[in-house]
C-alpha cells in the first residue's frame, strides 16, 4: 500500500503486511488488527487491506 507524497506516518508496513496475510491465511483478524492499530495504523488501511482481499461490500436492495 502506497500513500501521497505529502503524507507520512511514523510506522512501517509490517503490521498491515501481517493482516493481509493473516486474511489469506484464513485466521482470526482481530488480533492483527488491534497490533496494527496499536502501531498507528488508520481504519481506512485496515480497512483498504480487507476490500483488496475480499472486494468492497454492495448493499443489493430489492423491492418486495
Amino acid at each position: 500500500m502506497t500513500l501521497p507524497a505529502n503524507i507520512t506516518r511514523g510506522y512501517d508496513d509490517e503490521g498491515l503486511e501481517a493482516l493481509d496475510e493473516a486474511c489469506e491465511r484464513g485466521e482470526n483478524a482481530m488480533p492483527y488488527i488491534v497490533a496494527a492499530m496499536k502501531a498507528d495504523a488508520t481504519m481506512g488501511e485496515i480497512m483498504t487491506g480487507f476490500e483488496e482481499q475480499y472486494g468492497a461490500y454492495s448493499e443489493v436492495i430489492g423491492l418486495a
